[in-house]
């Protein structure tokens, strides 16, 4: 059982040689990486040229040379073309596999063999030492949520689909010609790429899979050291909006066709909208820069799809947390957080 580790890369010259020795540190030897480079301009398509040359599991592709369209889902659509592997994991350049790794999730296939993809667990980590801080081991209220749920699949389609992401990229281990037969990522989400195309696979018919997140260690570490952020926060806000939006027009009109009865768990990405605005009105200096923060979530609102999925519950909800946000105290005694997760966890 040969697995194939797709990693899209651009300009982390920094992590890379890091990440490349954790696949070659795994205990279970039949793998493969293939490295995606999408433009890289530090230096890091060298490095992994070098390492490439001296281990020929290792596999360097130049995007530019394949396809015109950029970012990570070209990358790893490319990555699943060329891979000559059963499964597939999605490795970020800057993440890590534990040396455990593919011999846990090689070990769960051969027990429940011929299924889509198995779930397992990550960690987020920061620093030198890749220190885990905090791990997705599901909590023991969502452990009991999925024991008594009598679909599994249309339980994680709920999760999904209210924006409760319940798995990372790097959580699934993929059957490669199911990854195909799917179409792969979206290659027109440049943000939400995960959750455009988990929602999807659990609209699929086809899909089976194994959820193991509950029963495994945490065997990859994704890091969120500060220096991941290229944006400045407006900018940031405006480009997360847009995927919002994006995600919202695509899977409106198949979840009303489709499973209409879900149509208002969809409100969790206004609700993901109105939190990073609350969040980025918590970090100004100046309250006065609440306007910008409104006017580009009333800009986008407008532009979607998003009317459909709001009713009287989440409008008057809307009025308070909108209310509560023009106030320094009532930011400071955190009420629009509680607003927000009260909202998620009890009304949605």
């Amino acid at each position: 059982m040969k697995v194939s580790v797709v990693c899209p890369l651009y300009n982390k010259v920094d992590y890379i040689g890091e990440t490349i020795l954790s696949v070659r540190k795994q205990s279970y030897e039949n793998w493969e990486m293939i490295i995606v480079d999408d433009g890289s301009t530090d230096g890091s398509f060298d490095l992994v040229k070098e390492y490439a040359e001296t281990d020929s599991r290792i596999k360097l592709f130049d995007r530019e040379q394949i396809s015109s369209n950029k970012g990570a889902n070209v990358c790893r659509n490319i990555g699943i073309d060329h891979s000559e592997a059963d499964y597939i994991i999605f490795l970020d350049a800057d993440d890590l596999l534990t040396p455990y790794c593919l011999k846990q999730r090689t070990d769960a296939i051969k027990q429940n063999p011929g299924l889509s993809f198995y779930i397992f667990n990550v960690a987020y980590c920061k620093g030198e030492d890749a220190v885990p801080y905090a791990k997705l081991r599901p909590s023991m209220i969502n452990r009991i949520k999925y024991s008594l749920a009598s679909n599994k699949k249309e339980y994680f389609l709920r999760k999904f689909l209210k924006f409760d992401l319940a798995w990372h990229t790097s959580g699934p281990i993929w059957d490669r010609k199911y990854l195909k037969s799917v179409g792969g990522f979206n290659e027109k989400f440049q943000r939400l790429q995960d959750p455009e195309m988990h929602t999807r696979v659990l609209l699929d018919a086809s899909l089976s899979f194994k959820y193991l997140m509950h029963r495994s260690t945490y065997d990859v570490l994704h890091r969120t050291d500060d220096d991941r952020v290229v944006w400045d926060k407006h900018e940031f806000f405006i480009k997360r909006m847009s995927s919002i939006t994006q995600y919202l027009n695509v899977f409106i009109p198949i979840i009303k066709e489709q499973k209409e009865h879900y149509l208002y768990k969809l409100q969790g990405y206004l609700l993901q909208a109105e939190t990073l605005a609350y969040r980025g009105i918590r970090d100004e200096s100046n309250i006065g820069n609440i306007d910008f923060y409104f006017n580009e979530i009333n800009r986008y609102y407008n532009s979607l799809e998003g009317k459909k999925i709001s009713n009287w519950a989440y409008r008057r909800f809307l009025i308070a947390f909108r209310w509560s946000l023009k106030y320094r105290f009532f930011i400071k005694l955190k009420i629009p957080g509680i607003l927000l997760l009260f909202y998620k966890k009890i009304v949605l």
